[in-house]
């Protein structure tokens, strides 16, 4: 099991201080390169192999919402 914790930013907040969505994205591509870490993958070993994989299509639906100075937790099963 994988676990990234953070805090919410201003910088990733609307003026309702409510996170923005967009952000979520950024949170997800930090628990998949610690899942590949944690796996023994280093990403720059692949890149310089020459091998890429792009992330092509992404799908979340939102439970709930994060705020500003609210601390969050993405676990990867």
């Amino acid at each position: 099991m994988i676990k990234i914790t953070d805090r919410v930013r201003f910088v990733e907040t609307d003026l309702m201080a409510v996170v923005h969505h967009s952000n979520y994205l950024r949170w997800f591509e930090m628990g998949r390169v610690e899942y590949l870490r944690a796996a023994g993958v280093d990403l720059n070993d692949l890149k310089a192999a020459g091998y890429l994989f792009p992330i092509t299509d992404v799908q979340c639906k939102y439970s709930n919402q994060l705020i500003l100075m609210m601390n969050m937790r993405c676990v990867l099963l």
